[in-house]
């Protein structure tokens, strides 16, 4: 498992044992995301108006950094075969970084405001972002066009991410509302109300059944993807849920506290 800090540090964690296997430190500015590469070999991090750090989870040793400080990237991640690294940043913009060429290959541009989140498809050929102009996105990847907007949250958007089947996406936002969308229509499918304060992250489940939300209301609630029926309220927090994270099973799932 892979945490993140205000502290400029990453920590690699064995799940079982609860042991720490690497501390990774370089960032001068605190830690905003890191993510594990499909195929777990490598670990990205981004931290806020400072650099992009490629780490080897072997031996927990700097691979390579992109220093990239006028962008004040908020959110970086791999694509789905592992190749490039897609991060959007508080000037509107969202770039394609390609590793192997060590250039930028795409940028996409329409949000209004600071882009606070972005993913790829399961198939690499789009990408879901949303904004704080209340608004998400589908981008097609190969024209870098903006083929979908979705309009309907109130106060801006913490965060999106698309269904198993890449034919739904779901988002969360400080209006304290969870929405689900369908990708190639825009319609909203269901609104998910419940939490008390703004809703930080939500996430579907491996298999697609199951949305997990995260709040400042100190709350962790899982829905019925299908229904948006509430299933479960997981009250174990004395501070808010910033982000969480299902396995690969879809039976546990790892969360981080503010």
């Amino acid at each position: 498992m892979v945490s993140w800090s205000w502290d400029r540090t990453i920590r690699l964690w064995d799940v079982l044992s609860r042991d720490e296997l690497h501390l990774l430190e370089g960032h001068f500015k605190a830690v905003s995301n890191a993510q594990f590469s499909p195929d777990g070999s490598k670990v990205i991090s981004c931290s806020f108006g400072d650099t992009i750090r490629l780490w080897d989870v072997k031996t927990g040793l700097e691979i390579s950094a992109f220093s990239y400080a006028f962008y004040h990237v908020t959110f970086v991640q791999f694509s789905p075969d592992g190749d490039k690294i897609l991060w959007c940043s508080k000037n509107n913009t969202i770039v394609i970084w390609d590793m192997k060429l060590q250039t930028n290959t795409q940028t996409f541009c329409g949000h209004e405001n600071a882009v606070t989140q972005v993913q790829f498809s399961p198939d690499g050929q789009t990408i879901v972002s949303c904004s704080d102009d209340k608004t998400i996105r589908i981008w097609d990847v190969a024209s870098t066009m903006s083929i979908q907007t979705m309009k309907g949250h109130l106060k801006r958007i913490t965060g999106v991410h698309f269904s198993p089947d890449g034919r739904c996406v779901v988002s969360s936002s400080e209006d304290k509302t969870v929405r689900v969308w369908n990708t190639w229509s825009g319609q909203q499918l269901l609104l998910l109300q419940g939490h008390e304060k703004g809703v930080t992250t939500a996430k579907f489940s491996s298999d697609g059944l199951i949305i997990a939300s995260g709040s400042e209301d100190n709350t962790i609630r899982l829905w019925n993807a299908k229904t948006g029926k509430l299933v479960q309220i997981l009250n174990a927090h004395f501070n808010f849920v910033t982000d969480l994270q299902f396995s690969f099973d879809g039976h546990f799932f790892a969360e981080e506290i503010s």
